[in-house]
């Protein structure tokens, strides 16, 4: 009896950790991303070379910057660089509010935490590429694109959100 509890308490447990993604929940630098679906499948897709990929997450900040800073979260590519800003931020009492809707239109929008989409280009070489995300401090989204992916270094493994495969 004992050991048929046992079994299936560790088949229970190994349905568990098979049936988790790898990177439903991803930490680094300050910033947290789950719920990532890449092109509808999943945290790994497969992709043509070129194509535009629609990626869906959620991402919070979880500790604040330096009161008054404008910070973005850029996501791109392994090996190849950013691609895209998807929060655009600045530090006001540990939230961040959107960057431009204030500055242009004296909006508070709290972008502290919440669903984005966006898109990335994959590249035309066939191969494996692992989605990545890093946190600048630009003063645009082009800005941050442009020049912030390899400052300090480049996001490392802990930054992965998800992996495309060009085919």
């Amino acid at each position: 009896m004992k050991n048929n509890i046992f079994k299936q308490w560790i088949m229970a447990s190994l349905l568990c950790i098979l049936s988790s993604s790898a990177f439903s929940d991803v930490e680094y630098s300050g910033i947290a991303f789950s719920n990532v679906d890449i092109h509808g499948q999943g945290i790994e897709a497969d992709v043509k070379p070129g194509e535009t990929i629609a990626i869906h997450a959620h991402y919070k900040w979880l500790w604040p910057r330096e009161e008054g800073s404008i910070v973005q979260i850029i996501v791109g590519l392994d090996g190849i660089g950013a691609q895209t800003s998807i929060a655009n931020g600045l530090v006001i009492g540990n939230r961040y509010f959107d960057h431009l809707s204030l500055f242009f239109g004296g909006q508070y929008i709290d972008i502290t935490e919440q669903d984005v989409d966006f898109c990335i280009v994959a590249p035309k070489e066939p191969g494996t590429y692992q989605v990545r995300f890093r946190y600048a401090q630009a003063y645009t989204h082009h800005e941050a694109v442009a020049e912030w992916w390899n400052v300090d270094q480049a996001p490392t493994d802990e930054a992965t959100i998800g992996t495309i495969t060009v085919r």
